[in-house]
């Protein structure tokens, strides 16, 4: 099958696709993340449905209108990026298979999200406020333990004891199955070990359970933060806030940034380095005369 670009170049089509229904299929199918996969799903579902025409007749013009309508919407800023993004994401893989003669996303800017990481940032003692007001051991050691490892919530609710190694010398090596497929191993104290042995005796299934024996929910930890953050510090607390402070407090008492990248499972040191940007060390005038 051929396409045939405004500029009079015949594109082949790689993908093996004949509708737009196989070709989002394949390109979810592309996304190791199943997050990722149900989020961008319901992106190119609210998409197709306002555009309301095939993929090969989209324009420049009907992504800004788009744009126009999720700006219309009240959505957050980072849902409305996503969903940009989703976009995007979809009609590059269409050119990039050759299942679209160009790839008209590529004109279309999706709207910029401000850095507001340091506002994201608890401190020292902020931390400890948060724990104290929890009631529940269980929900204690579960901030101590998103603290104190930087896993996202989605990890943390997700591993089980078969993912954790004891150490001859004491402590553990978590086996985190994190974004894209990618697996890192995280060490833990005997001091964490023994917290969540505390909580689950058994060392069977998942480590962080209900008191009906069943794996905590994202949504579930994302509502306990959330109100103990209300209840301690005046303000909801997300739990991706933890992972924010393990790398901003670690980097500053000394923990080395490629130490701390590998723990977050970053893939390059520029993105946890934005932990030393948003929160700095030193000032200026630490090194200027002081008149």
């Amino acid at each position: 099958m051929e396409l045939v670009p405004q500029r009079g170049v015949a594109v082949t089509n790689w993908s093996g696709c004949d509708t737009d229904t196989k070709l989002i299929e394949l390109w979810l199918d592309s996304k190791a993340s199943a997050g990722t996969r149900a989020q961008y799903a319901r992106a190119i579902r609210h998409f197709m449905q306002v555009v309301g025409k095939p993929l090969r007749a989209v324009t420049l013009e009907d992504l800004r209108d788009y744009g126009k309508v999720l700006a219309g919407m009240r959505l957050s800023l980072s849902t409305r990026r996503l969903r940009q993004m989703a976009v995007k994401s979809l009609l590059s893989f269409g050119a990039r298979t050759g299942y679209l003669a160009m790839d008209v996303g590529r004109a279309w800017q999706a709207e910029k999200i401000p850095n507001t990481l340091s506002r994201r940032i608890l401190s020292e003692g902020e931390v400890l406020q948060l724990i104290q007001a929890a009631k529940r051991e269980r929900d204690k050691t579960l901030i101590r333990f998103l603290y104190r490892t930087g896993l996202r919530v989605s990890e943390a609710v997700n591993l089980t004891w078969a993912d954790i190694r004891e150490l001859d010398e004491g402590g553990a090596v978590i086996a985190v199955h994190g974004k894209g497929g990618k697996t890192r191993h995280i060490r833990i104290s005997a001091k964490t070990l023994a917290a969540l042995t505390a909580l689950n005796p058994t060392r069977q299934g998942h480590v962080f359970i209900s008191q009906k024996r069943n794996p905590l929910s994202v949504q579930r930890v994302r509502s306990l933060l959330a109100s103990l953050g209300r209840k301690a510090l005046g303000k909801p607390v997300s739990p991706h806030w933890l992972r924010h402070c393990m790398a901003t407090h670690s980097l500053r008492r000394g923990y080395p940034i490629a130490e701390v990248a590998a723990t977050l499972g970053h893939g390059s040191l520029a993105v946890t380095s934005r932990y030393l940007h948003a929160n700095p060390i030193t000032s200026p005038e630490d090194f200027l005369p002081d008149f």
